[in-house]
């Protein structure tokens, strides 16, 4: 199954939004999280993945997919980490290399300094440090959950979840194999 995009803006661009950039490993996860995301399933999955296996990589080819396929629509990706200083930052500059990477340079917008705009279509990202104030959004794709096994539960259940609740929006949690007291 390939799924890959090329709008008539795009046709200067190296190459269009697609998953085929992935390894076949990510790709088959990315299919999966697609399939639940496309016919509004509301699954959720957990990626567990080595060290620099791409679990980073991954999402950021996910979330410009989906922000390049909705972007005529108002709808959200919300995106956390444990901190926001340093991996939300990261994730942040892997998404705007990719949307560069496709051509999306001086069309796709940062606002607030945690969401990264492409059209009506966002990424908002999260910190999921226990002080950190996160109520009140609503993910409307994708509701991603980075390092989840250096989230806390609590914070997750109470902050995370329910933004997804309204939309039954599927829920990606990325992380390494921790103990049985993490997400």
């Amino acid at each position: 199954m390939s799924l890959e995009i090329s709008p008539s803006h795009l046709a200067s661009a190296s190459e269009p939004p697609s998953i085929n950039r992935l390894r076949p490993y990510q790709r088959e996860i990315a299919l999966a999280i697609l399939n639940s995301v496309f016919q509004r399933r509301g699954l959720t999955f957990s990626v567990e993945m080595a060290r620099q296996g791409g679990k980073n990589e991954l999402s950021a080819q996910l979330e410009l997919l989906l922000l390049t396929l909705y972007m005529t629509e108002p709808q959200n990706i919300i995106k956390c980490s444990p901190t926001f200083k340093p991996q939300t930052v990261i994730s942040m500059i892997r998404l705007k290399d990719r949307l560069n990477d496709v051509g999306f340079g001086g069309i796709w917008t940062a606002e607030l300094g945690y969401v990264i705009r492409l059209g009506n279509a966002r990424v908002i990202f999260l910190s999921a440090d226990e002080s950190a104030n996160v109520v009140g959004n609503t993910a409307h794709l994708l509701l991603e959950i980075d390092e989840a096994q250096d989230v806390s539960k609590d914070k997750y259940s109470k902050e995370f979840k329910p933004m997804g609740a309204t939309t039954n929006v599927t829920t990606v949690h990325y992380g390494t194999t921790w103990d049985d007291s993490t997400l």
